[in-house]
């Protein structure tokens, strides 16, 4: 009888310690970035991501840009600041004439020269909506850190986006005209452009473009390596 006992503890405790196993080996396979690629959503939208510079001429709904910019605000912000406002624009005249601006000014501090055609590609014009991302400085700590909370921001707009089948651009060029842009679209001037992001269902699929650097080139732990 005390044989029989101690068969069947030694045969659960066996059982637990391959339960455990199988757990370190299931924990160890999440850390795999290519198998989460495969199984895990976020990581896969991150992953498929691409920035989009042709866009089909299909028109964007209103709720669902307010559907993404909801995701947009749930971004970290420092002190809970949470300072980013939106704009989404759809007129096209308002949107040339800051492209035409931003390709003005551009030219006049770059030696290498670009013509407008290019840069109308590069900032997503075809795009049926141009959003438009401001700082709110008023009463603000630290407009620069508020800046930060921003991207964050835009990131949580770029993946949402793409997670509903849209495609995006992040663009900081029209940064370089962003007096003209707060005039064009009536913007209190305490309230700083940072980038726009162009947005649109993709007539593209651009190739993926591999990371230039192995992981432990760009990682270090407790302290640089």
């Amino acid at each position: 009888m005390k044989i029989n006992i101690f068969l069947v503890i030694l045969f659960l405790f066996l059982c637990s310690c391959s339960t455990e196993n199988k757990q370190v080996e299931n924990n160890t396979s999440n850390y795999n970035f290519n198998e989460l690629v495969e199984s895990n959503m976020v990581f896969n939208t991150i992953y498929e991501r691409r920035s989009i510079r042709e866009f089909k001429d299909q028109d964007v709904e209103d709720d669902m840009i307010k559907l993404l910019v909801e995701a947009a605000q749930w971004a970290p912000s420092s002190v809970n600041v949470q300072s980013w406002r939106f704009i989404a624009v759809r007129d096209s005249a308002s949107r040339y004439a800051i492209a035409r601006k931003v390709h003005e000014r551009y030219n006049e501090k770059k030696e290498n020269k670009v013509s407008f055609e290019n840069l109308e590609k590069y900032l997503g014009l075809q795009a049926p909506v141009q959003i438009f991302v401001f700082n709110d400085t008023r009463n603000s700590r630290d407009p620069y850190d508020d800046a930060i909370g921003c991207f964050a921001a835009m990131q949580n707009f770029i993946l949402a986006a793409k997670s509903l089948g849209l495609g995006t651009c992040w663009q900081s060029f029209p940064v370089i005209a962003k007096d003209v842009v707060g005039e064009i679209l009536e913007v209190p001037e305490d309230f700083e452009l940072v980038s726009t992001i162009a947005l649109g269902y993709a007539d593209e699929q651009p190739k993926r473009k591999e990371r230039k650097y192995q992981i432990d080139e760009i990682l270090s732990f407790e302290k640089w390596d």
